[in-house]
């Protein structure tokens, strides 16, 4: 009896010694499930980019979840402000308090976009018709591709764009308001008063830009340019 029992405590002690460890690692290790969901939908919120539709993300954690022990239940999140890539690898800052942890994770992301119906060639004003909407995955999208229509009908394009390519921001540019070499009205006001005059442009110009014009004298001045065509000069010119 002896004999028949000393192999099999030994395999006992075995078997525990395998199984014991790996419990106490799975208990020591925090579930990360809620505050990968969280920072999901913190994220998802987080809609920087205009877009005629939700864009969707999904967030992996790459942190291991060892290092997020001890981490509040409901932290504060952000992000690097300046990071609007909308999907790859990530930081986002979790604080507790003032505990601060850094989270390192994964951003996959899907949505609507546009892509061109037909070939536009450069100096087309877009419509509704050149233009279709796309649905995927945007993971391997190009950097500046627009969600919106908005963004889109009324532009310039600014080179050939082919059959299916995505529309880009870099690709499209308001018409232009006011040509090179207009005379166009400038107006500045004041301390309650407003002065009108007439002055030449230097450059092609869209609403909303800035524009640099010359005096009848060869004063160069600089102004914002209206939706009406006028420039609203800066107040000093």
């Amino acid at each position: 009896m002896h004999n028949f029992l000393s192999p099999f405590l030994l395999l006992s002690l075995i078997v525990k010694s395998m199984v014991f460890p790996a419990a106490s690692m799975a208990t020591g290790a925090p579930d990360t499930e809620p505050l990968r969901s969280q920072i999901e939908q913190w994220l998802n919120t987080q809609q920087s980019i205009r877009s005629d539709s939700p864009l969707n993300r999904q967030v992996t954690l790459i942190t291991p979840a060892a290092q997020l022990a001890g981490l509040c239940a409901q932290p504060q999140l952000s992000i690097n402000a300046r990071d609007r890539r909308l999907t790859g690898n990530k930081t986002v800052t979790a604080t507790c308090g003032q505990q601060r942890r850094f989270i390192q994770i994964k951003v996959q992301t899907s949505g609507n976009w546009f892509v061109s119906r037909r070939q536009l060639a450069a100096g087309t004003i877009i419509d509704m018709e050149d233009i279709q909407p796309q649905s995927g995955s945007a993971d391997f999208l190009p950097p500046g591709v627009l969600f919106s229509a908005a963004e889109i009908v009324g532009q310039t394009a600014t080179r050939v764009i082919q059959p299916g390519q995505p529309l880009q921001q870099n690709q499209l540019r308001k018409p232009w308001r006011i040509s090179h070499g207009q005379q166009v009205d400038t107006l500045v006001q004041s301390q309650g008063f407003s002065v009108r005059s007439r002055a030449k442009a230097l450059t092609n110009a869209a609403v909303g830009d800035m524009l640099r014009l010359r005096t009848h004298s060869g004063k160069i001045i600089s102004g914002k340019v209206t939706a009406s065509g006028q420039v609203e000069l800066v107040d000093g010119e």
